[in-house]
């Protein structure tokens, strides 16, 4: 008896290749997706130290105008 075993190593090669497939397609859309959570944390850091320099430039202007009045207690 002979068995004809031909086309088997076709479907291997597709079987690997449909695996190496999904894994790089996985492997990019985590890149993608990391790449974007940088930028969003890098953004949001940037948003609070404006805000605190804002603040600090405020407290600023109302201890001057208290300190050029003579405005006590602030």
């Amino acid at each position: 008896m002979v068995k004809d075993n031909r086309g088997q190593g076709l479907a291997l090669v597709i079987i690997i290749t449909a695996f190496i497939f999904v894994m790089g397609s996985g492997a990019v859309a985590l890149a993608t997706s990391l790449r974007k959570n940088a930028g969003m944390e890098i953004c949001q850091k940037k948003a609070y130290y404006i805000a605190e320099a804002g603040i600090e430039k405020a407290v600023f202007i109302v201890m001057m105008w208290a300190a050029l009045f003579g405005i006590s207690g602030v």
